[in-house]
């Protein structure tokens, strides 16, 4: 018998952080048809204002944005909810951020351009993690 908790009925739902309007559509367009709820912001600030507003499980942020980046977003995600499963990316990565990003608390960090479909592996880890929190 296969029956599911509350927890693993309910949506993971997820904000897309990233200045670049074509990511964020193929992000917005690859987790919603694999389920996920799914919103996206055009920057940090925007990202703010939507997680003050409503709460999520999972953000993945381009690290690289105007105003705020992704690691300034990260580290004030965490102070406020160290539960909350924060995925960066980046086109500029190097092992110094990557571990750098970890350390501040990180769920895993990745280079663009990357696959969808790695992606959407990547975001499945995380989903069930959050599931069992």
């Amino acid at each position: 018998m296969n029956t599911l908790t509350e927890a693993e009925k309910k949506p993971v739902r997820i904000l897309v952080v990233d200045d670049e309007q074509i990511i964020r559509d193929m992000l917005f367009d690859t987790l919603s048809q694999a389920g996920y709820t799914v919103k996206t912001a055009k920057d940090g600030n925007d990202a703010i204002a939507q997680i003050e507003r409503e709460s999520f499980d999972i953000v993945i942020t381009d690290i690289k944005m105007p105003d705020i980046s992704g690691m300034e977003l990260l580290i004030r995600l965490q102070k406020e909810n160290p539960n909350l499963c924060i995925l960066l990316m980046t086109a500029y990565g190097n092992i110094k951020s990557a571990i750098n990003a970890i350390k501040l608390g990180a769920y895993d960090y990745i280079c663009k351009p990357f696959e969808l479909s790695e992606m959407k592996n990547i975001v499945d880890k995380a989903a069930k993690r959050q599931r069992q929190l």
